[in-house]
């Protein structure tokens, strides 16, 4: 059966090109703030189905000649023309903002925080926002204040997302019409490539854990302890510790020269360039799930070694962005 859009009789594949058509068309840089002339307006089906009632009433008012028929009818018509009134206001003169975005992987939703600033204006109520089809986020507005809401967006492919069409909409106050418009969130989110296990971590040979996840332990100076992790060397278990009662816990050394890898683009040879990536970007997460000393390598780019969350941060910021120049 085919779907058509109740108000336009549309079908759902011209709908969707209608709206594409006015995101490219309203959604544009630096226009932040809705008014009327990027607020769009049409009843819902139970605003059909109103006014419909209401065309029934007024018939049957003309046909008998009714004075409380009448008057019903044309209240609930003013009540009609005074519901589209209100639903347009209700996100008019709106201006939105992003706050901030979070880095993510490649098939993953990337995270769009969005602020909605109603300055010098009545609260707003049951307004909506979503992005990318993903499910909508409802919120309410205080008078002369602002609030923040979380938008999904899917990705499919590694790089830098550099901004988010959202849809605002509102059915408020009684859900007889839908108001909308586009606003284009100027946010840069980054994507890193999907991580793909199709080959083991080339780990050091140092490496005493023996598994992805767990720490290796050098044999220089001591630097402190930490909580057990399954494999840790039994001779590295804080055993004082254990007789006095309390949790198992592992000695940290400082890790040798030796316990240091390299993770090169050359190591994958034979492959594709984002199969590489991905493959790349799996080992990245395991030296430093394995608090591994660990650099990268890339053809024009040489990461040094390196641990932390900024380092890792670093090397796939390094992948998300790499551009293979042949």
């Amino acid at each position: 059966m085919r779907i058509t859009f109740p108000a336009l009789g549309l079908s759902r594949s011209n709908t969707g090109k209608l709206n594409r058509f006015i995101k490219r068309r309203y959604a544009r840089t630096g226009k932040k703030r809705l008014n009327r002339k990027r607020i769009f307006i049409l009843p819902t089906y139970y605003g059909v189905v109103f006014a419909l009632t209401i065309f029934v009433m007024l018939l049957g008012a003309l046909n008998y000649n009714n004075n409380l028929a009448f008057m019903l009818t044309f209240l609930l018509m003013g009540v009609g023309l005074v519901a589209t009134f209100h639903t347009y206001r209700n996100i008019s003169q709106l201006s939105f903002r992003a706050a901030k975005t979070m880095p993510t992987f490649a098939g993953h939703l990337a995270r769009f925080w969005v602020v909605a600033d109603n300055r010098g204006g009545p609260a707003r109520y049951a307004i909506s926002l979503h992005a990318g089809g993903q499910q909508p986020v409802t919120i309410d507005i205080e008078a002369n204040n602002s609030t923040t809401a979380l938008l999904l967006l899917p990705t499919y492919k590694r790089g830098r997302i550099p901004y988010c069409v959202a849809t605002v909409e509102t059915r408020f106050p009684l859900g007889l019409y839908r108001a909308w418009s586009y606003v284009k969130v100027e946010a840069s989110c980054l994507v890193y490539p999907r991580p793909v296990a199709e080959n083991a971590l080339p780990l050091p040979d140092h490496y005493e854990g023996g598994q992805h996840g767990v720490a290796p332990q050098g044999t220089d100076d001591f630097v402190g302890f930490r909580n057990y992790h399954p494999g840790d060397s039994m001779r590295h278990i804080n055993w004082k510790a254990v007789a006095r009662g309390q949790s198992l816990l592992t000695k940290q050394f400082s890790l040798p020269e030796t316990n240091e890898l390299w993770l090169d683009w050359d190591a994958l040879p034979g492959t594709e360039r984002e199969t590489r990536l991905s493959q790349l970007c799996r080992w990245i997460l395991d030296a430093h799930d394995a608090h591994l000393v660990y650099g990268l390598i890339l053809p024009g780019l040489r990461l040094p070694l390196g641990t932390g969350e900024g380092h890792k941060r670093r090397c796939l910021e390094a992948l998300a962005l790499f551009e293979l120049v042949e």
